[in-house]
């Protein structure tokens, strides 16, 4: 593979920071489970789950926005316009 090929790219960064942030958007709506208004409810009680959701976000733009780690993971830093549009896209999953 030349080059050109190996290297990290914007829009597959795009792709995977908004396929995390789906499924951090997930968890959320995975714990109505018996018909609650709102995805919310209760959780501000669970002290555990934030904890490992805010954990998640900040392994997530660690990956993304660090140097050092991005590069290992195959990603590009992103602009805050680009993860606003990630966080958009995923909030409408």
């Amino acid at each position: 593979a030349d080059a050109a090929e190996a290297s990290p790219t914007r829009h597959y960064t795009l792709v995977f920071n908004t396929f995390v942030l789906m499924q951090l958007v997930n968890q959320f709506n995975a714990r109505r489970l018996h018909g609650e208004k709102s995805v919310f409810a209760g959780v501000w009680g669970n002290q555990w789950f934030l904890g490992i959701a805010a954990c998640e976000l900040l392994l997530q733009a660690m990956m993304v926005q660090l140097p050092v780690i991005n590069a290992a993971v195959g990603c590009v830093a992103l602009t805050p316009l680009q993860w606003g549009l990630c966080l958009l896209l995923a909030l409408t999953e």
